[in-house]
């Protein structure tokens, strides 16, 4: 659960540190379903026995995979401003 501040105390929290979020299982089928929204199906991400074969020894997620759970830990694990309800990645 994110924590709930109110606007006036936000310097308060300078120099925050969040505790480590619970572990997060990406399975199989997150990672063939992010293959297929990206279009990235190299085989190291959904061939299960091909990816046997390499150091890995077994499929590896995405990077950009990793990277777009971060929404989720940031809505869920993070600081939030009491009132708030909307967040936007945006580039203008």
């Amino acid at each position: 659960m994110p924590i709930i501040i109110k606007k006036d105390t936000i310097k308060d929290y300078i120099n925050y540190q969040a505790q480590p979020t619970p572990w997060h299982l990406v399975t199989q089928a997150q990672i063939n379903q992010f293959a297929d929204c990206t279009l990235d199906h190299q085989f190291i991400h959904v061939d299960e026995e091909k990816a046997k074969q390499t150091l890995f020894g077994s499929t590896i997620a995405h990077g950009f995979l990793s990277l777009s759970l971060l929404s989720h830990f940031a809505e869920n694990f993070s600081v939030i401003i009491d009132g708030f309800y909307m967040g936007l990645n945006a580039w203008f």
